[in-house]
């Protein structure tokens, strides 16, 4: 029962745990700004005695993606490295010494690096239910998201 006018105790960050095997190996924390435009998400885990590390940031403005950033590494063997900046009906794409300049032109367009950070991921499913559950997604630096209705 809540006292009106009482303090309320924070909330803790929303958590993704990471799995492998069955076994928690680590864990994602992503924390919103107050305003609720930006996501920090920090992700972690442990494999076979090394340790991956992963920051990513995605800013929205009114549910539409304008910036992401993610940078460490996603797995053992793989580093990212990426930013997406949206502005003007376009989008700066640079991932690792790549770069690119593409119109959006009005389609579907969400930018995702991959495998993490998983809150991202989950902003793209929350993107593409808003959006009408469109066919493909432009989704930079990954590439093209596609869903298949014939599997729902």
């Amino acid at each position: 029962m809540a006292i009106a006018g009482a303090a309320q105790a924070p909330q803790a960050p929303p958590e993704f745990r990471l799995y492998f095997l069955g076994h928690e190996i680590g864990r994602e924390t992503d924390v919103w700004s107050a305003d609720g435009r930006r996501l920090d998400a920090t992700f972690h885990f442990d494999d076979r005695g090394t340790a991956i590390d992963l920051a990513g940031t995605l800013e929205l403005t009114g549910g539409e993606p304008t910036r992401l950033a993610v940078k460490g590494r996603n797995y053992r063997l793989f580093a990212s490295d990426a930013e997406v900046t949206v502005a003007n009906g376009r989008a700066h794409i640079r991932d690792l010494a790549d770069e690119a300049d593409v119109v959006i032109g009005g389609g579907p367009f969400f930018p995702i690096d991959n495998y993490a950070p998983i809150g991202v991921h989950e902003q793209l499913i929350q993107y593409w239910r808003s959006h009408g559950r469109p066919r493909e997604i432009v989704a930079p630096p990954a590439g093209r998201c596609e869903s298949n209705p014939a599997s729902w």
